[in-house]
């Protein structure tokens, strides 16, 4: 059991104004006694979101701010909120509203507990239309088959990560990262509690379907090999009916004298040849591309994020 607590709260945030205010007061009026900060990373906004929350910082010394050059990403946002908090352990939650801050009591119980990650797990969203919930589901059937830690279906960002987590991840290079997928290849103690998504307070999702899509293909590419024999196998299964198509073809016209009289031309047998061919090409060529731009990505090694500003926390960084 731990008998105290100092939690980071980790709240990106990307064009939020009408939300900065309401998250924060609903953080305080539920775990108030356990923050020891609230670091909010500013992605890019081009509202008054900052400003937000520096009224909030006006008040409370214990708010801090990480304020992007540019807008980078959730994930990018998530990650400095890891990087810069000095807390016992972080929470990481949206400033929308979604997940719900009424039940950290529940993350913070199993903490206690002994769980080192604490993941907030989403069994329905009323708000979410039938494109964006059949992707979901077909995003982590995907995950379930190619992912070496089989992920969870309904797993979010939505959780308590302990400082020994926080440590491990800080040691991880990767630039096209999904926080939640490198965080559970992590391993450690993991629970789960289950939440309805709330619907949005104000405003409008950041996540168009262009960045779902992009996060989709790093969670299924940047924490895996598994595609690429994923690639082969397709490649296998096509070449062995195609084989199996070609000598069907062959013994019918001229071992047994086209008895179906389905009469094959020779532009028959060229056009599943170049099927065949084409769609081996295709196939490993697209997943090839893949991992080749993620390579090039790595390479570069280029910052996750560039900040300027980083409110430095009221007290000493735990190292």
């Amino acid at each position: 059991m731990k008998k105290s607590h100092s939690l980071s709260v980790i709240i990106p945030f990307y064009n939020e104004s009408a939300n900065v205010s309401m998250i924060y007061g609903m953080l305080r009026e539920f775990i108030d006694d356990h923050i020891a900060e609230f670091v909010f990373v500013n992605d890019g906004s081009r509202d008054n979101s900052v400003d937000e929350v520096r009224k909030l910082q006006k008040k409370d010394d214990r708010v801090r701010l990480i304020d992007f050059s540019r807008n980078f990403g959730k994930e990018a946002a998530l990650s400095a909120g890891l990087l810069e908090c000095t807390g016992d352990a972080a929470i990481m939650l949206d400033c929308d509203g979604q997940h719900p801050p009424r039940l950290l009591p529940k993350f913070i119980e199993q903490w206690e507990h002994g769980a080192e990650i604490v993941i907030g797990r989403r069994t329905s969203n009323e708000k979410a239309g039938l494109v964006k919930t059949a992707g979901s589901a077909l995003y982590h059937r995907l995950l379930n088959i190619i992912h070496a830690s089989q992920p969870i279906e309904g797993d979010t960002d939505f959780r308590l990560i302990d400082r020994r987590v926080i440590e491990a991840f800080r040691d991880l290079k990767d630039h096209n990262r999904v926080t939640r997928s490198l965080i559970n290849w992590l391993g450690f103690e993991k629970s789960y509690v289950d939440f309805e998504a709330d619907p949005r307070t104000d405003g409008v999702a950041g996540y168009t379907f262009q960045k779902l899509f992009r996060l989709a293909i790093d969670g299924l590419t940047t924490t895996s090999m598994r595609p690429l024999l994923f690639s082969a196998l397709i490649g296998a299964v096509i070449f062995g009916l195609g084989v199996l198509l070609g000598l069907f073809m062959v013994i019918e016209q001229f071992l047994l004298n086209d008895p179906l009289s389905l009469g094959f031309s020779g532009t028959a047998y060229l056009a599943i040849f170049i099927l065949i061919m084409t769609s081996l090409m295709l196939i490993g060529q697209g997943i090839q591309g893949i991992y080749l731009a993620n390579i090039y990505s790595e390479a570069r090694n280029r910052p996750l994020y560039v900040a300027r500003e980083i409110t430095k926390p009221k007290t000493p960084a735990k190292k």
